[in-house]
């Protein structure tokens, strides 16, 4: 069988290369073309579209060649790397992932921890929730009883999606790999549960790849910078409005300036200069300018209420930062315990701000070591450390 990889997104391809280059999978393309190996990001063709890729590393091809095992063949790879996020459901990838097999094709399976339901409805489902136990006590209203009943629904939704991937999907696996500790024995649970204890054993936890020029070195000067990233400061879920308040509580006097990046970052944080507040504000900036941030800030700040396994923690962790993070991200807790970030025990900006200044003083004290992040937490993050990690595991 042949030792190359073809990395698959079940995203649409309509004409527009940018909106791939930026996602994980290409992240592994980039970084084996520097060690001089052929990759290729595969996507889904969007139905009409006649353009094709014009970066030579992608590829597009419509679902009617997904779904045939000579198609995969026709790649001469031994190894398949799928990403669970994409415009296909479960039950339109069972064939697809018939045919990689019959191809035989090894499959590694990236999935979120919303077990391969797509990220629109997980969110919605996660916002539902929250709604759902708030109408509970607040059980007057009409529209109590509407939100409560479409959270029910869409939680029966959630569930038997689940329950087929868990059937259905995850079996074909070869290696199924989540992206934080509690996502993977929640999966192994789920999985144990509805008879599957061999696919079990193939779940582990990968964390998203982080690029080698994030890796922190002997020669990066940290400064007093708090850095917080995303990609649109105005959606609720980023929490840019909490994050706002906290920084009005913490970094007047500090001596502590913060880096603000994303899409409508000056609209939210616009106004700090003139009370004071040392805020830079910078909109969705390039790619490659993105690690010489990172690795001059001491902390990252992300206040997002629903991720799986913010790539922004390990981009820091790597750089040798700390990290702080709202409850809604518990899954990055052991990173409290190792003495690497601090948690906000509620979403409310007094809370954040309590967590953030607990991280500030801990690199005033010299408690937080850069070299020390790196060695024990970011270095795992690297793309080259995973994929070596990744052909290994297949080697034995």
């Amino acid at each position: 069988m042949s030792n190359r990889i073809l990395f698959v997104s079940p995203g649409y391809f309509r004409g527009d290369d940018s909106p791939h280059m930026l996602r994980d999978a290409f992240r592994y393309v980039r970084y084996l073309e520097t060690r001089g190996v052929s990759a290729r990001l595969l996507l889904l063709l969007e139905p009409g579209c006649s353009e094709e890729p014009r970066d030579r590393r992608l590829s597009a091809a419509p679902y009617e060649k997904w779904i045939d095992s000579a198609f995969w063949r026709s790649w001469d790879v031994g190894i398949v790397m799928m990403y669970s996020y994409g415009v296909l459901s479960p039950r339109a990838m069972l064939p697809v992932f018939q045919a990689i097999r019959d191809a035989g094709c090894r499959i590694v399976f990236q999935m979120d921890a919303g077990l391969g339901l797509p990220a629109f409805p997980y969110r919605i489902w996660t916002l539902l929730k929250r709604r759902y136990w708030w109408a509970r006590w607040r059980n007057r209203s009409v529209f109590s009883s509407a939100v409560r009943a479409i959270a029910q629904i869409v939680h029966w939704a959630e569930g038997s999606t689940a329950r087929f991937v868990c059937r259905e999907l995850l079996p074909l696996c070869d290696s199924i790999r989540v992206e934080s500790p509690v996502a993977m024995e929640n999966t192994r649970k789920r999985l144990r549960a509805l008879g599957r204890p061999e696919a079990a054993e193939r779940v582990v936890f990968a964390v998203h790849p982080v690029p080698d020029a994030f890796a922190w070195n002997d020669s990066v000067h940290k400064e007093k910078v708090i850095l917080c990233v995303s990609r649109d400061w105005e959606t609720p879920l980023k929490g840019g409005r909490i994050l706002a308040k906290a920084f009005l509580d913490v970094l007047p006097g500090s001596g502590w300036k913060a880096v603000v990046i994303g899409d409508h970052s000056k609209d939210v944080f616009g106004e700090f200069g003139r009370v004071g507040v040392s805020v830079t504000t910078y909109p969705r900036i390039n790619p490659d300018e993105l690690p010489p941030q990172f690795l001059r800030s001491s902390i990252l700040v992300t206040a997002s209420g629903a991720e799986t396994g913010p790539i922004v923690a390990w981009e820091a962790l790597a750089a040798g930062a700390s990290v702080v993070f709202p409850p809604e991200l518990a899954q990055l807790e052991p990173l409290v315990h190792a003495g690497f970030a601090s948690m906000s025990r509620h979403r409310t900006a007094s809370s954040l701000a309590t967590a953030i200044r607990t991280e500030m003083h801990a690199w005033d004290e010299g408690c937080r070591d850069p070299r020390n992040i790196f060695e024990k937490a970011g270095n795992k993050g690297l793309v080259s450390y995973l994929w070596e990690e990744l052909r290994s595991s297949f080697a034995k």
